[in-house]
């Protein structure tokens, strides 16, 4: 998925439109019957940096009478304290993205990035305390490198004497194609101190820094092949 939901629409029954509610959680109508939640995209590895659309909707839906308890509780409001497991690699991130109904039944669809060593088991203990019907639909092991090792001393040496900074390595949720080889990680090449809107709405990267980056690419390969 990459990004939290940004924008979700419910299509209201007649008689299911109370426009005092739609105020009290922020929700636009249009067409007499169509109810808009407007939020704030973010990446699927930081879904605290942004809003979900999709809460909102729900809210007023709950208020409206329907049975959400359960799916605010935990897929919103982290009852079961899943956003609170952290490791030195940082915290496990749960973000519900996207939602349909078909045939009666409502779907959401959840992006969890877990940090090693916790594995895909240990989150499941508190998820399945949801109260919910839970599908896995794509999935794989976390991946760990340790930062010590000679290879990751090596990129960060070829990074630091490109830059002239003395960074260090750093866990991320992003899922990237690292984990499809034995030895590897995500090694560039966006840099911290700038947002080039990463799966977001207008995303870039500046000359300069693809400049930058093959530098530090060419110094890290020749250093690897000595």
């Amino acid at each position: 998925m990459g990004m939290s939901n940004d924008y979700a629409i419910a299509i209201a029954k007649e008689g299911y439109v109370d426009v005092s509610l739609l105020k009290k959680h922020g929700l636009n109508l249009k067409n007499g019957n169509v109810i808009e939640s407007f939020g704030k995209s973010a990446h699927g590895s930081t879904p605290h940096l942004g809003k979900n659309a999709i809460k909102p909707l729900l809210e007023y839906m709950r208020d409206m009478g329907e049975n959400l308890g359960d799916v605010i509780d935990n897929l919103f409001n982290d009852k079961q304290g899943v956003s609170k497991m952290q490791n030195e690699q940082g915290f496990v991130t749960f973000s519900p993205d996207l939602i349909c109904e078909k045939d009666g039944l409502v779907k959401i669809t959840c992006d969890c990035r877990v940090p090693a060593p916790f594995s895909f088991n240990d989150v499941m203990e508190k998820i399945d305390k949801f109260n919910l019907e839970v599908k896995t639909h794509a999935r794989h092991q976390p991946l760990l490198v340790g930062k010590d090792g000679w290879f990751i001393r090596t990129l960060i040496s070829a990074y630091n004497t490109v830059t002239n900074e003395n960074a260090k390595p750093i866990s991320m949720g992003g899922s990237t194609f690292a984990r499809a080889f034995e030895k590897g990680c995500a090694f560039g090449c966006a840099f911290p101190s700038y947002d080039n809107k990463i799966h977001d709405a207008g995303e870039h990267e500046t000359e300069q820094h693809l400049l930058t980056a093959y530098e530090i690419y060419k110094t890290a390969i020749f250093a690897l092949c000595l």
